[in-house]
C-alpha cells in the first residue's frame, strides 16, 4: 500500500516534463550538457540522472530536489538522515540492495524508504509485502542510496547484530499479522451482531 499524499498544484506542470528539461529550464544545465548526458545514457543505459551525476554536470542534492518536484514526492538528503534501527531491521541488506532503497523510519503501519524512483509500483509492492506495512517513499539519488546502504548495512555490522536485526524483523512481522487477525475477528464479530 502506498501512503496517500495530497496533490500539489505544481504537479500538473512539473509531472509532465522530463528531468533534463526541468534542469535546463532552471538553468542548472545547458542544452549541450543535456545532450552529453543523453549520449552517455544511450551508451551505458540507466537513468539520465545517473549520467548527469557521472559527468559531474549536476550536484546530487539539486538533482534530488528537482526529482522530488517532478515526482511530487518528498526528497531526502541521506547525508543528513539517520535511519532508525527498527526501519533497518525490516529489510535485510540483500533486500535493500536488491530493491535499491534505504529504510529510514517505521511505525506499526508504515515504513518510510528512500528510493531513486518512488513511482516504481513493483518495488513499492515488494517493500510493502516484505515489511508488512504501507510504504511512504522519499526520493534520493541512486548514488547516495547505495553509498548509504554500504554505510548502514556494510561490513561494520557484526554477525551478532545481523542476527538480532533478523530476529527483530521476524518478530515485527508476526506482530503485524496478529494485529491484522485481531482486526479481522473484531470486524467479523461486529458483522455477526
Amino acid at each position: 500500500m502506498l501512503h496517500d499524499r495530497p496533490s500539489r498544484p505544481w504537479r500538473l506542470i512539473m509531472g509532465t516534463k522530463k528531468i533534463g528539461e526541468l534542469l535546463q529550464e532552471a538553468q542548472v544545465i545547458t542544452e549541450e550538457q543535456l545532450e552529453r548526458a543523453l549520449t552517455r545514457q544511450r551508451e551505458t543505459g540507466g537513468l539520465i540522472g545517473e549520467s548527469l551525476l557521472q559527468l559531474k554536470l549536476v550536484d546530487e542534492n539539486i538533482l534530488s530536489t528537482m526529482l522530488a518536484l517532478q515526482k511530487d514526492v518528498e526528497g531526502v538528503n541521506l547525508d543528513e538522515a539517520q535511519p532508525t534501527g527498527v526501519a533497518l531491521s525490516l529489510l535485510s541488506a540483500y533486500q535493500a540492495m536488491d530493491l535499491g532503497c534505504l529504510p529510514l523510519g517505521a511505525d506499526e503501519e508504515n515504513v518510510t524508504v528512500a528510493m531513486s524512483d518512488p513511482t516504481d509500483a513493483e518495488k513499492l509492492a515488494k517493500i510493502a509485502s516484505i515489511t508488512c506495512r504501507g510504504v511512504i517513499p522519499k526520493i534520493a539519488p541512486q548514488t547516495q542510496i547505495y553509498r548509504h546502504l554500504q554505510r548502514w548495512y556494510g561490513s561494520q555490522l557484526s554477525d551478532e547484530e545481523q542476527r538480532r536485526r533478523e530476529i527483530l524483523r521476524h518478530l515485527l512481522q508476526i506482530k503485524y499479522h496478529i494485529t491484522q487477525l485481531e482486526h479481522f475477528f473484531e470486524k467479523e464479530e461486529q458483522d455477526l451482531s
